[in-house]
């Protein structure tokens, strides 16, 4: 309840006091559409999955890992990618409280006993190809902006449009969330028991990821910052494809008898 208190206040400052934020046109926008989709989807996932978790729901409690983890990711932004200004310490307390929250739910979580509630019809295999190639090809869409600027000895494009010394998305994505989807995929399609909890984490975050891109293109071409509508589309039918698997690899959780023998430590 603190989190989603905290995210709540840092999404309805940048909301409805649009000139609360310091940064150039482009990455305030980005920032907006953020505290948009952090209020209207991921707080009440956050509230709603953890409360069931309570409960003892472990569905529940890897959605609400999920979330976490995506709120690690956002407010590392915020505290390192934004003009200071007064809600910093909101930022620091919302990446402190989501950080230790993420880690402590991570080593109280047993994940062999998760695992072995999943039944043989979980499409474990089709996850973990679509987690390791859509890893791969952020890779490729981000080193398509990253290398050619450092053979030239040029700054990325989308750099100067921020005004920001360096992309933080790329150093997140490239360092820390791309790897932990390819380990994701690896380990679930081993059977190894991690892999499928952490596979039902990258899916939660990766349908948070998706539609915050899309709400960021959206209000993009409604300021007249873009003009075209195809990346939106695409963003929106991965958002789509997450939130779809998601729905077809949950059940597969059932609470009935499981095969204990399929899964590897």
């Amino acid at each position: 309840m603190p989190i989603a208190i905290l995210v709540a206040i840092v999404s309805g400052m940048g909301l409805f006091l649009p000139n609360f934020d310091r940064d150039p046109p482009a990455w305030a926008l980005q920032t907006i559409a953020q505290d948009f989709t952090d209020l209207v989807v991921v707080v009440p996932t956050l509230i709603t999955s953890a409360l069931l978790a309570k409960r003892g729901s472990q569905r529940a409690r890897l959605i609400w890992l999920g979330a976490l983890s995506y709120l690690v990711y956002s407010f590392v932004i915020y505290a390192f990618g934004v003009q200071h200004n007064a809600l910093f310490l909101v930022y620091i307390a919302a990446l402190g409280c989501s950080l230790w929250a993420l880690i402590g739910g991570m080593v109280t979580t047993d994940w062999r006993a998760i695992a072995v509630r999943f039944a043989s019809r979980t499409p474990a295999k089709v996850v973990s190809i679509f987690l390791i190639v859509l890893a791969a090809l952020f890779y490729l869409l981000w080193f398509s902006d990253e290398v050619p600027a450092l053979l030239s000895g040029g700054v990325p494009a989308s750099i100067k449009d921020m005004g920001l010394p360096t992309n933080p998305v790329h150093v997140l994505d490239m360092a820390m969330l791309l790897p932990t989807m390819i380990l994701a995929g690896v380990w679930l399609w081993r059977q190894q028991a991690i892999g499928y909890g952490l596979a039902t984490m990258m899916l939660v975050n990766g349908l948070f990821q998706t539609l915050g891109i899309a709400t960021i293109m959206l209000f993009s071409i409604r300021a007249g910052l873009a003009a075209a509508a195809g990346p939106v589309l695409i963003f929106v039918a991965l958002a789509i494809v997450h939130l779809a698997l998601l729905a077809w690899y949950l059940p597969g959780a059932h609470s009935g008898r499981a095969n204990p023998t399929r899964v590897y430590p």
